[in-house]
């Protein structure tokens, strides 16, 4: 990264357990990551994914009874869905036998990719790590999927319909199953204040110069961004908004994908400085090495070269 500040990095989403990809890898850059939950989550309509489970409706599980398969693979683009997944084959461990490699399951990123994989399937059957978002993993499936069957989407309650629409559009059938759903976490303006105001002692770098090393505030997804918009600017009233040039402020936001960069920018006006390169930590990080390269030779240069609005993407 060519600095020796740490970086702190606000992840607005829950800590993956056991391990969280963004915590490992940011960890290992020597930024100091920091959870604050946005969102809970609670799973929904189990009985449902697991009577499909159970009767053998999707190709690949093998079960007592089961019926001829209706889907012939499945798709699962976030990791609350992975969970929920999880959920399911936990109470059904009984009954279902080890998860074949007969089926493809579709996902967008690397991170969601894992996620599967770690739950038992065959990593050489998980399609998907290579696409940032939902139209290109829609895009790639119209010319990899070869089956008649219908797929089985596993998706949250807010969710973007691009995927089952370019599918549907392109003559795959797509079944859609709510797995949970989400609302904010009540305490979340309250915990994003204070661990804004808490991390204002650690960022500060040199007593004399009062230099403050980079801090990153990751939004996941629309919900809550408005909360945090607010927030951040009640937290640096000399600049009132997030809209001023970068190099005077220290504060960054980055998305972690091209929905919610839009979002911003159409319900508050807010251009993020990083939209992550795939959404992923390691495209994440990307994302912030190629900005701030960009910030310190502007810097050397004397000037700022971010009169026009906008942000690196």
């Amino acid at each position: 990264m060519g600095t020796t500040e740490r970086q702190q990095v606000l992840l607005l989403k829950t800590k993956s357990y056991p391990t969280d990809p963004y915590d490992v890898l940011l960890r290992s850059k020597q930024a100091d990551p920091i959870f604050v939950p946005v969102l809970e989550h609670r799973h929904v309509n189990l009985d449902t994914i697991s009577h499909i489970i159970s009767k053998g409706l999707i190709d690949g599980f093998r079960t007592t009874g089961a019926q001829e398969a209706e889907y012939g693979g499945l798709i699962i683009t976030s990791q609350r869905a992975v969970e929920a997944l999880g959920a399911v084959l936990e109470l059904l461990k009984d009954t279902v036998q080890p998860i074949t490699a007969t089926h493809p399951i579709y996902v967008v990123g690397p991170a969601t990719e894992k996620s599967i994989v770690d739950l038992g399937f065959p990593a050489s059957n998980v399609y998907g790590a290579h696409c940032g978002n939902g139209q290109m993993l829609a895009d790639f499936m119209l010319g990899h999927y070869k089956s008649n069957k219908k797929l089985l989407f596993l998706v949250g309650e807010i969710r973007r319909d691009v995927i089952t629409k370019t599918l549907n559009t392109g003559g795959v059938g797509v079944d859609e199953i709510v797995i949970y759903d989400t609302q904010v976490v009540n305490s979340f303006e309250e915990d994003l204040a204070r661990t804004l105001k808490l991390g204002e002692a650690e960022r500060t770098r040199g007593k004399d110069s009062g230099e403050q090393a980079p801090r990153w505030v990751v939004i996941f997804s629309p919900t809550g961004s408005g909360t945090a918009m607010e927030i951040l600017g009640r937290k640096d009233p000399v600049q009132s908004s997030l809209k001023v040039p970068h190099l005077e402020r220290k504060t960054y936001v980055a998305t972690i994908g091209p929905t919610t960069a839009s979002h911003l920018r159409d319900a508050f006006g807010v251009e993020p400085d990083v939209v992550a390169v795939t959404p992923s930590p390691q495209g994440l990080w990307s994302g912030f090495e190629q900005f701030l390269e960009v910030q310190r030779v502007e810097s050397r240069l004397g000037s700022d070269p971010f009169k026009v609005e906008g942000g690196i993407e």
